[in-house]
């Protein structure tokens, strides 16, 4: 319990000192003197109240670890080790986390004692709840939506509660959702922007993709009017078809255009899946997709999630499919690509559990495969709208794999690059 000093003491000499800590500073202190000053930068406070009370914090998913070596948990202030709250906590990172990698975290559950027995385990380290499936769904719902807020721009703060953050909205994309609309990942990129505006909506404007749109007009006048002010900054250029170079006022920033384009692609599709309200595109001339017939026995299983996801498909002969919508947004893909890359998922998980795997590994597989590739070619505008799409979108930070999406490199580090002031 933070309120209570400690202090230990080894052959005679002290090792650790640490006084009562009655404020947050004092008791980040005192988190630091214990397990090192690297970990309170890189962490998000978790502050949420309900039925349930859990506090502490959680490490950005870009500081997860090799090993689980930074991972404490506390019931009602008795430290614990228990494969449910490991669990939750591991679910709540699977949009986040990449393969392999452990999250470290402090976190400390307040319930009802008379809803948990802690003489479940001889040293009593684990715990059994009287309800178990709600706790592990309450702890994995508050680190969910604690690092939700892991996209440029975002400040890390605590989570009030178990609504503290209302789910995504269905939104347009400013770039390809609409038939007849250029689209950023469509099959012609001119540069020309006839049918497809972009504003950005911080400077008062709408952004309109097919005469659809993204954000009204008017926005209000405190919005910032300076680039600078712009958490992404503005597009300076592409290099090597991988990378979009942009400035704000800290420095130089670089983004994985693929990693953010596959964020944005899966967060979208995932708030349009969960509002049950999936734009579709019919086709006039059905994809015939050609895949061995195993791969198309795997495709008929997942018809049902496929059809939530905007797809109708049915099969023509043992080796073919045909498609015969698609997801709006991916009206303009390589349909035949992204249905034979969910195949391959399919294979790799059967008989595995998804723990570690997106929320929905399908719509992960298909965001993957429709996001832009290595060597497009980008105008300025282009990228423009791929920064502010970022600045909006949940969890934006981290692509589907949890790979970051972006970093920066501050004026001092150039200035120290090139020696300058010395």
């Amino acid at each position: 319990m933070p309120q209570v000093a400690l202090r230990l003491r080894r052959d005679g000499r002290v090792v650790l000192d640490l006084p009562a800590a009655d404020s947050g500073l004092a008791q980040q202190a005192r988190v630091a003197r214990i397990v090192g000053a690297d970990f309170l930068p890189q962490a998000l406070p978790l502050d949420s109240d309900g039925i349930l009370q859990l506090r502490g914090w959680i490490g950005l998913p870009t500081a997860a670890r090799a090993h689980t070596d930074l991972q404490y948990w506390f019931v009602n202030g008795r430290a614990v080790r228990d494969r449910l709250l490991a669990s939750a906590v591991r679910v709540g990172y699977r949009d986040v986390l990449y393969g392999g990698r452990h999250p470290a975290y402090i976190l400390d559950l307040r319930i009802d004692p008379k809803l948990v027995d802690v003489n479940a385990h001889p040293q009593k380290w684990e715990l059994r709840f009287r309800d178990g499936r709600a706790v592990h769904e309450y702890v994995m719902r508050a680190v969910e939506r604690t690092l939700a807020v892991t996209r440029p721009g975002a400040s890390p703060r605590a989570v009030a509660g178990p609504q503290a953050l209302p789910p995504p909205q269905p939104q347009s994309l400013p770039f390809g959702p609409a038939v007849g609309a250029p689209a950023l990942n469509g099959a012609s990129l001119d540069g020309t922007l006839a049918l497809w505006r972009v504003a950005d909506p911080a400077l008062g404007g709408s952004a309109v993709a097919g005469g659809e749109p993204v954000a009204g007009e008017g926005a209000p006048a405190s919005a910032p009017a300076l680039a600078d002010e712009l958490p992404l900054g503005h597009a300076l250029a592409q290099l090597q078809g991988l990378y979009i170079l942009a400035q704000n006022a800290a420095g130089l920033i670089i983004v994985d255009m693929h990693a953010a384009h596959e964020r944005v692609l899966y967060e979208q599709l995932k708030a349009q899946q969960g509002a049950g309200a999936v734009p579709v595109q019919q086709l006039l001339t059905p994809i015939v997709v050609e895949c061995a017939a195993h791969e198309v026995e795997a495709l008929l299983a997942q018809q049902a999630r496929l059809a939530q996801a905007g797809f109708d498909i049915e099969q023509l002969a043992p080796g073919n499919l045909a498609v015969r919508s698609v997801p709006a947004l991916l009206a303009q893909q390589d349909i035949a690509a992204a249905l034979r890359a969910v195949v391959r998922d399919l294979a790799l998980d059967r008989g595995t559990n998804h723990l570690d795997g997106a929320a929905d590994r399908m719509l992960g597989t298909i965001a993957c495969r429709s996001a832009i590739h290595a060597g497009r070619r980008l105008t300025l505008p282009e990228m423009d709208a791929l920064l502010r799409q970022m600045e909006r979108t949940e969890r934006a930070s981290q692509c589907n794999h949890g790979r970051p999406t972006w970093t920066h490199i501050t004026l001092a580090e150039l200035d120290a690059l090139f020696l300058r002031g010395r």
